[in-house]
């Protein structure tokens, strides 16, 4: 190899090396970071959404940037009352989601939410996975990767699984299924996000 594909290659290799250390969110400013994070927190703790609902004693609560955007999502799961609130801010513009009888986590870049619906006269109970993206602060779900569980406890009938209408494989559903994960906070966002306290 000659001296210039050399020097190119290693041009090359440092520029992609650069890049891939370039956190995500580097569209936004850090000061863009922290007046968003500090809208947000305002508006739950002591602003339009402060009063809303109480929280109780069995909940979590989890700040990251799960679509890598530069702006922050602040989840709240509630286990005494069974529910679960996102909220989202994409520039100056935020916005709650409230699922009730529903757990979260997360696929990849995605919050995956599963709702119960749990119906005692019938015996049946349908488990319903939705998969969210958030764009420009919206939460987006796609139809395709909707996943159900039926199971008819009550007539002793198998569960029935299946992925956007279309009947699959316990195997198939739990491939999927299982892939999701704990929310577990970023160190970077919980700092910013509780950092506003200062400030409010």
């Amino acid at each position: 190899m000659s001296r210039k594909k050399r020097l190119f290659v290693l041009l090359i290799s440092i520029i992609l090396c650069f890049a891939m250390a370039v956190p995500v969110s580097a569209g936004t400013t850090y000061n863009q970071r922290k007046k968003a994070s500090q809208k947000l927190f305002n508006a739950i703790y002591y602003g339009k959404y402060s009063k809303s609902y109480k929280l109780g004693s069995d909940c979590y609560m989890y700040d990251m940037d799960i679509n890598k955007d530069g702006y922050p999502e602040h989840v709240v799961t509630n286990l005494d009352e069974d529910m679960c609130i996102i909220y989202t801010i994409y520039k100056s513009k935020i916005r709650r989601y409230v699922f009730k009888n529903a757990s979260v986590s997360r696929y990849k870049k995605q919050f995956l939410i599963t709702t119960n619906y749990d119906n005692d006269d019938s015996g049946i109970q349908i488990l319903e996975s939705k998969f969210y993206n958030v764009v420009k602060g919206k939460l987006v779900s796609n139809p395709k990767q909707k996943l159900t569980d039926v199971n008819d406890w009550l007539n002793g009938y198998e569960s029935k699984y299946l992925k956007a209408g279309k009947e699959i494989s316990i195997d198939a559903y739990y491939k999927i299924f299982n892939k999701q994960k704990r929310l577990k906070s970023s160190s970077y966002w919980s700092k910013l996000f509780n950092a506003t306290k200062n400030f409010s």
